[in-house]
């Protein structure tokens, strides 16, 4: 199986198990925070939105007002890809903040698809974080950075 397909089977998988995330986003902890703003973007936006990260076999965080209504991405530590599933309607692209230690943190956006794997190689055994906004704007709602992991 090649990166692209497990990633895109990890996402069918995580969706599934997690009821499309929306019950997943009410669970951020202490160490998980979640960022709500309370400006208006648009009006999808101005549901109440929860915002988490997940510890999994990947790194995983996203942002849910409703099952149907949610964003979330994951860094597969295996094939160094990023996964982006956008369901969040609000116009936007996705965008995902990856840190990877000894890099500049990179963004990435979903390009507007409702699925997109992005193959970003970096050097092995390096420490790396991940965060989710539901769009580009300032005002936009985001997570908080997962915890850090290894390439």
């Amino acid at each position: 199986m090649h990166a692209h397909e497990k990633a895109i089977a990890a996402a069918c998988a995580l969706a599934i198990t997690t009821g499309g995330l929306a019950a997943a986003a009410g669970t951020a902890s202490a160490d998980t925070p979640a960022s709500r703003g309370t400006a208006s973007v648009s009006l999808a936006e101005t549901k109440k939105t929860d915002c988490y990260t997940r510890a999994s076999s990947d790194i995983t965080a996203g942002c849910a007002s409703s099952k149907k209504n949610r964003t979330f991405a994951w860094f597969d530590t295996d094939g160094d890809d990023i996964g982006i599933v956008d369901h969040y309607r609000n116009g936007r692209s996705t965008k995902v903040k990856l840190k990877v230690e000894g890099y500049k943190v990179r963004n990435y956006s979903s390009k507007r698809k409702s699925l997109r794997v992005v193959d970003a190689n970096f050097k092995e055994s390096r420490m790396v974080r991940i965060k989710v906004c539901t769009s580009f704007s300032k005002k936009a709602k985001c997570s908080g950075w997962s915890k850090w992991d290894w390439t």
